[in-house]
């Protein structure tokens, strides 16, 4: 009873506030581009601006008063409804706390899905309750709409320049095996194929990185046995190691009571998790001084197995540490590099369920985690 005189204190309270508002928040209320929704403690749309009437497509007469969830429908990428535990309103009454979501769609009344930056951030009493919470959000179909037309036309650039690299490849292999060439021109040609397989890298880095960020990241899942592909791994990096001289290990933990390391099984594209550790070892062995060493460890973490990549390289500053897995994003400019491949990294590792971060400390190295989940269903 006293619960719901509270609650009956705070919607009075809250109307009067209403009622009382500076003309001139009523003026910027009415005319500001963005939708402001206010939702009171029982759930009702209290505000509905015009802003609002027109991302949702609904008037303030058919919103006001009805429960919120007929007014902001929210749906993932593929017009699933979301969970409660992921929509942001529910989150800023539970939490209390605002909650801000970049990558928010909601279905509108003409059953459209749009896109939409939005913030929800709730209004404590003083008891510490939540009264009501505001809810702020913004169109951003166009921004999409240009995003995804930049990103339509890095994937058919990237797609249309590796015929003519793999024709470019071809022929500087064709020289450079050449007997007669002169030591200057077998030097050349060389450098130009050098600069053709960056650039062909480039263009690869370019498509996978637009194919990733819309979603068509293409990837052919498989049940595979995890310490087979990193025995691949290693052997295909040892060769580029060894020209730095850098040791490159790799220990698969094993049961105490077993003869041998335990199988990881997974359920993912070989090629992807294959490029993964690839890229990572790459960025090991280029950052690693001659005569270091690179350690790859393998161990069960509950349901996922841990992949435990450590160097004796440079390390990373606590400046760029938090950047690394951003896009473009380059510690040492003048290294060669595109700054996508730890980006990609991060879209393989998010493709099936799993993580991937890094601790790094300047002048003692980097490691890097990944953990994938095992597949279930099998022994490993």
């Amino acid at each position: 009873m006293l619960r719901k005189s509270k609650r009956a204190a705070d919607l009075s309270a809250l109307e009067t506030d209403l009622k009382n508002t500076d003309p001139i928040a009523n003026i910027i209320l009415r005319n500001i581009e963005d939708g402001i929704i206010l939702i009171n403690a029982e759930q009702k749309v209290a505000v509905f601006n015009p802003g609002a009437s027109r991302i949702i497509g609904l008037t303030a007469e058919q919103a006001m008063g009805k429960d919120w969830t007929e007014a902001l429908r929210f749906i993932d990428r593929h017009g699933i409804t979301v969970k409660d535990a992921d929509n942001p309103v529910r989150q800023a009454f539970r939490t209390t706390r605002p909650v801000r979501d970049d990558d928010a769609f909601v279905l509108t009344a003409g059953q459209r899905r749009l896109p939409l930056h939005l913030i929800a951030t709730p209004l404590i009493n003083a008891g510490g309750q939540v009264a009501a919470t505001v809810v702020v959000m913004r169109d951003m179909s166009e921004e999409r709409e240009r995003e995804e037309a930049k990103t339509d036309f890095v994937s058919t650039a990237s797609h249309e320049m590796r015929t003519p690299l793999a024709a470019l490849e071809g022929y500087l292999t064709l020289i450079m095996a050449d007997d007669s060439l002169s030591q200057e021109a077998a030097s050349h040609a060389r450098k130009a194929h050098q600069n053709v397989m960056h650039l062909g890298k480039l263009f690869k880095n370019l498509l996978t990185t637009s194919q990733s960020e819309d979603g068509r990241l293409s990837h052919h899942p498989q049940i595979f046995v995890l310490n087979d592909l990193l025995d691949n791994v290693v052997a295909e990096n040892s060769r580029q190691a060894a020209t730095k001289e850098i040791s490159l290990q790799l220990a698969i933990e094993r049961s105490p009571d077993a003869a041998a390391p335990t199988a990881f099984h997974l359920d993912a594209d070989p090629q992807r998790i294959q490029e993964l550790l690839n890229n990572i070892l790459d960025n090991a062995i280029k950052y690693t001084d001659p005569g270091g060493r690179i350690d790859i460890g393998v161990k069960p973490a509950g349901g996922f197995v841990q992949i435990k990549i450590e160097d004796s390289g440079y390390g990373v500053s606590p400046k760029d540490l938090p950047h690394l897995f951003q896009k473009f994003y380059r510690v040492d400019n003048s290294q060669p590099g595109t700054g996508l491949g730890l980006f990609i990294c991060k879209k393989i590792v998010e493709l099936y369920g799993g993580d991937l971060w890094a601790e790094s400390e300047v002048g003692r190295g980097s490691i890097f985690y990944v953990t994938l989940p095992r597949h279930q269903t099998s022994g490993g």
